[in-house]
């Protein structure tokens, strides 16, 4: 669609087609008119048109909104829940939650908004870190086997110790992760 509406022939005199150069033009534009623009495509709705102009139009006070944010609202800057639960992404609501990170955090809302949204998934928050213990699970027994893995591996330490010191080769298939 793009091609077919700006052209596709490079130019002699210029390394970019016209498609890319018309791309290039909503940079120039202010948020509104290029989100206009982007929003003509078939298939391209607000949140996908924010995501555009914040990554790759530099349009850095853009915060494109789906219902993670709006849990993220809710949790950190007293945005209101709905009673019922769930609540439908309507134009009005997504206004009101990207107003709200505009106002909290200015010109830089969309990459605000982008460390929360990345920060908030579990598999970004508990990154690097040992997995939780279940609340079901036994604390004492989890601290027995933590304690016995620790004697396994120390057990093996004092025979690699030994075996270096009488330069011999360890022959042990010990448990802990050194082995």
């Amino acid at each position: 669609m793009l091609v077919e509406t700006h052209g596709s022939t490079v130019h002699p005199r210029e390394q970019d087609e016209p498609s890319e150069q018309w791309l290039r033009t909503l940079r120039d534009m202010n948020t509104e008119d290029a989100r206009a623009e982007l929003l003509k495509f078939v298939g391209v709705g607000r949140k996908v048109a924010d995501c555009v102009l914040l990554m790759s139009l530099g349009k850095t006070d853009v915060v494109p909104v789906d219902t993670h944010v709006h849990q993220i609202a809710i949790k950190y800057y007293g945005m209101k829940a709905s009673p019922k639960g769930k609540m439908n992404m309507t134009p009005k609501l997504y206004e009101e939650l990207s107003t709200k990170f505009v106002q909290v955090w200015g010109g830089y809302a969309g990459w605000a908004h982008s460390v929360l949204f990345t920060s908030d998934l579990k598999s970004f928050s508990l990154h690097g870190l040992p997995p939780p213990m279940s609340p079901l699970s036994n604390p004492t027994k989890n601290r027995k086997k933590r304690s016995r893995e620790m004697t396994d591996l120390n057990l093996h330490a004092v025979k690699v110790r030994r075996n270096a010191s009488r330069k011999e080769p360890v022959n042990d298939t010990g448990t802990g992760s050194c082995s």
